[in-house]
């Protein structure tokens, strides 16, 4: 179970999501690259849909890390 919790500045509200996956669905060590940047004039912010699902490799905190480098239950 994902749950994700943000904040939207623009209705000044708290959004939540919750969505469930099974194991080989998830990548472990990894992170969705940036979707979105500004536009050349700094006015509108462009939406990039063909990275929806494109990842790269994240460093792990150790601190995240328990015995074997498995990820510790939270």
């Amino acid at each position: 179970m994902v749950h994700v919790r943000a904040f939207d500045e623009v209705f000044s509200d708290t959004v939540v999501q919750r969505t469930s996956y099974v194991s080989d669905e998830i990548i472990y060590g990894a992170k969705f690259i940036p979707m979105f940047y500004p536009d050349k004039n700094n006015e509108s912010t462009i939406l990039d849909l063909d990275k929806l699902n494109i990842y790269q490799k994240a460093e792990i905190p150790l601190s995240e890390l328990k015995n074997n480098n498995e990820p510790r239950a939270v």
